[in-house]
């Protein structure tokens, strides 16, 4: 009935005023042509993504693909302008198409914003990658497992990043800006980096996660003093996103905050999590072709060490070509200066020959400084102790128990391992999730001079960007 009223309308107006049909008429023929140009060009993008593997965040194939869905809409609804009854079958065709393409792979899954949103190290389940994070994950099966020692904690899990979204309305200005973002500028990843970790830490914890936090800090608290002597504990939050340590790594890209009070979780909290919206990250995972959904956060939450050592350690060492060896790191006080580069750290090497390694080389650092937990709650770099200067930072009876223990995670996780670890001034505690086990840009190996690699000489003419990802650093003349 309403086809058959538009055409008696349209042939009314042939009859009647054929020179205002005329005109109508032109000016549908004329929007069709400018939606079938749009649509052209819109088709053109996605072949972009497809074939020349232009690089940009899923949001954005799925917003090129909105905006074509709507463009050949209107081309239909101008043809329909031009001949009533005639074009009107092809929108079932067109939702058909639609429903087809989103089903068969444009439609992301929903977020999970259930309970829990706090979980214990020693509560998580197996599998937790998905909650938990992969870092969380591999310490909660050296603690419940291995029965490593691990510092106390729990974790912030993916779905209270979720729910936090949500309950902020986060999702779509998250989308829309994430299907704008240019990957190769520079200037465009600030931007949309600025945005979003704004959003971030402007919003508010909902009170089911805020208890929950609350909660678990209250829990592990009770459980003995500080290892600082405080009278309450301190905390590092670490993130714990899903592939943060796999092949495709994120490692150092996101934001690690120390020595937080219970008052600051917080806070701390959402400048760990904005990190996941850092300039590095959303590079690195839109150029490794991952959604955003495939990164959830989650946060580890452990207690701060008062470190009179801190390090790595290596179950097979990545920087020699001979017969494998495990490779223990070591600086004085805590591991920061290490994991920057500012510092050359002591180096105990182990053989791997029987179930008991032995130690079959020790190497001095050149260090002057150390950083150590204050009374203020601040991070104090201090200066060595003369006979910290002269001595190595740890004992070969603690390199050979680190080195027996990264050959057990070696053997448990079917792959060479490099974990952190620190020794406060009674036992030693394994800090950090196991890795795939790879040269590690963080040893400030330069900055050794009776080191071999310290009389490679770098040269350049202009500082024009090159190559991604293989290196980084300063430049020096």
């Amino acid at each position: 009935m309403m086809f058959f009223s538009a055409f008696l309308r349209q042939l009314a107006s042939r009859v009647l005023a054929p020179e205002k049909h005329l005109k109508h008429s032109y000016q549908a023929f004329r929007r069709l042509l400018e939606w079938d140009q749009r649509s052209h060009e819109l088709l053109t993008a996605l072949e972009k993504f497809y074939y020349d593997k232009q690089t940009g965040d899923f949001h954005a194939v799925i917003g090129t693909y909105d905006e074509l869905y709507r463009s050949v809409s209107e081309m239909i609804e101008h043809l329909d302008a031009m001949a009533p009854r005639s074009y009107k079958k092809l929108f079932p065709i067109l939702h058909r198409i639609d429903l087809a393409v989103r089903t068969s792979g444009l439609s992301l899954p929903e977020a999970d914003t259930s309970p829990p949103f706090v979980m214990l190290l020693e509560e998580l389940p197996s599998p937790a990658e998905s909650l938990a994070g992969g870092k969380a994950a591999h310490l909660s099966k050296m603690l419940v497992h291995l029965h490593l020692p691990v510092p106390k904690g729990f974790v912030i899990t993916s779905r209270a990043f979720h729910t936090l979204c949500e309950a902020n309305h986060l999702q779509k200005p998250i989308e829309t800006s994430l299907a704008g973002v240019d990957a190769d500028s520079p200037s465009s990843l600030e931007a949309t980096s600025g945005y979003l970790t704004s959003l971030i830490l402007e919003a508010s914890l909902p009170a089911g996660l805020d208890k929950a936090i609350r909660n678990a800090c209250a829990q592990l608290s009770d459980q003995g003093e500080s290892s600082h002597g405080s009278e309450f504990k301190r905390w590092a939050l670490r993130s714990s996103a899903s592939g943060e340590d796999a092949a495709l790594s994120f490692a150092g890209q996101y934001k690690t905050v120390l020595n937080v009070r219970p008052e600051g979780l917080n806070h701390a909290y959402k400048e760990v999590i904005a990190s996941k919206y850092s300039p590095n990250a959303l590079f690195y995972r839109i150029k490794n072709g991952l959604l955003d959904q495939e990164t959830p956060m989650a946060v580890l939450v452990l207690e701060m060490i008062d470190a009179a050592a801190s390090g790595i350690v290596y179950s097979r060492s990545p920087l020699l070509s001979g017969p494998p060896v495990a490779a223990v790191y070591s600086v004085w006080g805590l591991g920061e200066l290490l994991v920057k580069g500012a510092t050359v750290p002591d180096i105990i090497e182990l053989s791997r020959e029987d179930d008991q390694p032995k130690v079959t080389r020790t190497q001095r650092g050149t260090r002057e400084m150390k950083l150590v937990l204050s009374p203020r709650g601040d991070l104090e770099p201090k200066s060595l102790e003369v006979h910290e200067k002269e001595e190595m930072s740890l004992t070969e009876n603690d390199a050979v128990r680190l080195a027996k223990w990264a050959q057990q995670l070696e053997s448990h996780f079917g792959s060479p391992q490099d974990i952190e670890w620190c020794k406060d001034h009674e036992a030693i505690f394994t800090s950090c999730n196991p890795a795939l086990c790879e040269p590690n840009p963080k040893l400030n190996l330069l900055a050794d001079p009776t080191h071999p690699r310290s009389q490679i000489r770098f040269f350049y003419s202009a500082a024009r960007w090159q190559l991604r990802g293989l290196a980084a650093g300063g430049l020096f003349s």
